[in-house]
């Protein structure tokens, strides 16, 4: 667990006012606790794509379409379910014949193959089925994994430790102030909780598996997700 806390401190002394019978506002203390926690990532997230290349983009949009049924058939055998994938992006471009050194004034490039790419997305919390997962796509014609990131399915389960952490800090700090500064706090005026940040998830960078690393075993550690919390109290005090 990371515990940053952050105090501000807002003391207003009273003053005496010249206009007899006019009421001062209360003294205040103002303190402000950030409470950042980690907790282990359940979810993973993942794309496998399949390129494929044809003389035709029909040829290229068979083979492409073979292989990803291959891959879908291949990670239902290791276990995978419906509700876990879903295909994502899908592209067809030509490919073009490459400039030779030094080209006539009148070349023009004609079309010499297609390129189908496809890709699966799969998202689950079986942590334990993705290098199996990685090593059968590889083995079924994958050609790259990529976009691998982990984090937590349902954030707000942490949500209110968090925010129970950071509001226990900030009445003990208020407290310590209260005592060194000699003075005595009231009552609260006001509470405020910050937005919750958007979890991110924590990519894994460097996962490039190609069809020649079907024969790797691939060895994925379960990182910590970090949640927040800014709590801000405000007090009378006198």
């Amino acid at each position: 667990m990371k515990l940053l806390v952050y105090i501000s401190l807002v003391l207003l002394a009273a003053v005496a006012d010249c206009q007899a019978g006019k009421s001062l506002p209360p003294a205040k203390l103002t303190v402000s606790s950030n409470v950042r926690l980690e907790k282990p990532a359940d979810e993973i997230t993942l794309s496998l794509s399949i390129e494929t290349q044809g003389d035709s983009a029909e040829k290229a949009l068979v083979h492409n379409n073979e292989t990803m049924q291959k891959l879908i058939r291949t990670l239902q055998t290791e276990g995978l379910i419906k509700s876990e994938y879903h295909t994502g992006q899908f592209s067809i471009q030509p490919v073009y014949t490459p400039y030779p050194k030094n080209p006539p004034s009148d070349f023009k490039q004609s079309i010499i193959a297609y390129d189908v790419t496809n890709s699966l997305t799969i998202k689950t919390q079986r942590l334990e089925l993705v290098p199996l997962l990685i090593d059968a796509a590889a083995k079924a014609g994958v050609n790259q994994v990529s976009n691998l990131s982990f984090g937590i399915k349902d954030p707000h389960i942490y949500r209110s430790e968090v925010i129970a952490e950071a509001t226990a800090h900030a009445l003990q700090d208020a407290q310590v102030l209260a005592d060194s500064a000699k003075v005595t706090i009231v009552r609260v005026l006001d509470i405020s909780l910050d937005q919750p940040p958007e979890i991110m998830p924590r990519p894994i960078h460097g996962i490039q598996y190609a069809a020649k690393m079907a024969n790797s075993t691939l060895f994925l550690e379960t990182p910590d997700i970090e949640l927040s919390a800014n709590v801000k109290l405000v007090f009378e005090i006198k």
